[in-house]
């Protein structure tokens, strides 16, 4: 496993995020994050949510899913929402956003 290392205060990669959905007009997948030069969006994950390492390695998730996930999750709390986001890939069903990693990997 290579340990990414945080590059961006929270902050920072919130706007990156809103920013790059807006250009895309949707919350970006991994394949955009590496288009507009972000790699595979480690970096954003890990200042988006601390435990985003041990989440992607012991889910088998992309990092583009934690961010998504966690982004989502700062727009309700700035709307003053509710932040209930499902937790359905705690539960086993890892298919939210696409974000597994193949199987063969």
């Amino acid at each position: 496993m290579v340990v990414a290392q945080q590059q961006y205060s929270f902050e920072e990669a919130f706007n990156i995020v809103e920013d790059l959905a807006q250009k895309v007009n949707h919350m970006p997948y991994h394949e955009e994050y590496e288009r507009f030069g972000y790699g595979d969006a480690k970096e954003l994950a890990l200042a988006l949510n601390k435990d985003a390492e041990r989440e992607m390695w012991k889910l088998g998730i992309r990092p583009f899913a934690i961010v998504s996930i966690a982004v989502l999750r700062e727009r309700r709390r700035r709307a003053g929402q509710p932040i209930i986001i499902t937790q359905a890939w705690e539960q086993g069903n890892a298919t939210l956003f696409e974000n597994k990693f193949p199987e063969d990997d």
